[in-house]
């Protein structure tokens, strides 16, 4: 009259807990290096582009030309100018 139950035992537990852990960790080994590697790309990109900002210059202020006589025309000698970084 006893039915013959059955469930889960303890090493059969021990076993599926084993397997996800296992797999999470092999995802987490996959996945993080990629994002080290993207935000390291786009570090570079920034740098690159900030680098690039440095060497770009921006007239600020007056531009004053002062004329006088070249060869029997008039034209302009002379110039003065302020240049800023555009950062």
């Amino acid at each position: 009259m006893m039915q013959r139950q059955r469930g889960i035992t303890g090493p059969e537990t021990a076993i599926i807990l084993s397997a996800f852990v296992i797999v999470a960790s092999v995802f987490a080994f996959t996945i993080l290096p990629v994002g080290n590697f993207a935000a390291q790309q786009s570090s570079e990109t920034a740098d690159a582009d900030i680098e690039q900002a440095r060497g770009t210059l921006n007239q600020g202020g007056w531009l004053v030309a002062r004329t006088g006589s070249v060869s029997g025309t008039t034209s302009a000698v002379q110039a003065a100018f302020t240049l800023s970084l555009a950062i």
